[in-house]
């Protein structure tokens, strides 16, 4: 509650949400709930589902040099993190997934949490592609214009996301292909350091580095980046389920600029869930790409949050309790996010 951070989501959750139900006919929106056809909200929320299920899989992949762990542990833990990453103001669902992990399988969290960064840098690379892709295919105009962000533009946000992402993989595979000199760089910021220090950030730093063995194995590296593709094209099927419970039939390759729209605002500081920030970027997309109905796009915007935040609690809270975790821990979990030396100890 101290945290400026949280104070600024908060605000501009409120600045959103009011920016995408100000001009609402209510009358129109509550209609349309009566008109979608519940069945591919059901399918949509399955595919979610399985979606994460391919996540799983995935870290299995990225962990096997590591450790073998079950799936079925690695989906428990995935769906805590969500669990945490929609309720809790700081994102520290990551962190926990490296920890929780650590804990139970006896291996170095900071290991497990690179092969997390791993799969982050993946996911942003090939969302950006898909994103880049659909917009070129689109035959529309694509620009946007934001009244009160005069200087928006699509092509930036995307050039700037791609560079981050793409500079994020350079930099795991130097750091994997050049240990020695990552440790000796290391070695010149901490000169002056106590020992202790010292030792403790050549350990995290080897320890990170291990967890980067996936770059070692192209079979499973490879089977990493085929699972990757899986879960960005499941992602969009629950938005284009979704859609076609409301009765609008579109290209299927649009879901993937309204993916693309969605990843860009919930880069956003926000309330818990993305709330506003979520609805208004989904409202904007639909009504600009799929030529949607104010009205519709509303309620089109809250069913798929509910269901996204229905699939991300409910397993969440369940598995949450098998692993009979504390608020003090996530609290513990909180703080390390929230401070800028934050690491993982072993």
């Amino acid at each position: 509650m101290k945290n400026l951070k949280f104070w600024i989501g908060i605000v501009l959750s409120i600045i959103f949400l009011w920016l995408s139900i100000k001009d609402a006919n209510w009358p129109e929106v509550i209609k349309s709930f009566s008109k979608v056809n519940y069945l591919y909200i059901a399918a949509g929320i399955l595919v979610l589902i399985l979606a994460n299920f391919f996540r799983a899989l995935r870290w299995r992949s990225l962990l096997v040099r590591i450790k073998v762990i079950p799936i079925y542990d690695l989906f428990s833990i995935i769906m805590i993190a969500n669990l945490l990453l929609n309720t809790l103001p700081a994102r520290i669902g990551e962190i926990m997934r490296a920890y929780l992990l650590g804990k139970k399988y006896n291996i170095s969290k900071t290991s497990c949490f690179s092969t997390i960064v791993v799969e982050r840098v993946f996911d942003g690379c090939f969302a950006m592609a898909f994103f880049v892709v659909a917009l070129w295919i689109y035959p529309g105009d694509i620009s946007i214009s934001i009244s009160w962000v005069p200087d928006f533009s699509i092509k930036k946000a995307i050039y700037t996301l791609s560079l981050i992402y793409a500079a994020a993989l350079i930099l795991l595979l130097l750091l994997k292909t050049f240990p020695s000199q990552v440790n000796k760089v290391l070695g010149i910021m901490l000169h002056y350091f106590p020992e202790g220090i010292k030792s403790k950030g050549n350990n995290l730093a080897n320890s990170f580095i291990s967890g980067l063995s996936i770059f070692n194995d192209c079979k499973h590296l490879f089977l990493s980046l085929i699972i990757t593709g899986i879960v960005w094209i499941l992602l969009p099927c629950f938005y284009y389920l979704g859609l076609l419970g409301f009765g609008i039939e579109k290209e299927f390759y649009l879901n993937f600029i309204l993916m693309g729209f969605i990843i860009i605002a919930v880069m956003i500081p926000a309330a818990p869930g993305y709330i506003g920030i979520f609805h208004f970027s989904v409202q904007m997309t639909l009504q600009k790409f799929f030529n949607v109905s104010p009205s519709i796009a509303l309620s089109y915007a809250w069913v798929m949050w509910v269901c996204g935040m229905a699939v991300n609690i409910i397993p969440g809270l369940f598995y949450y309790s098998k692993y009979n975790l504390q608020i003090a821990k996530i609290r513990e979990m909180e703080l390390l996010a929230a401070t800028p030396s934050a690491r993982i100890n072993e």
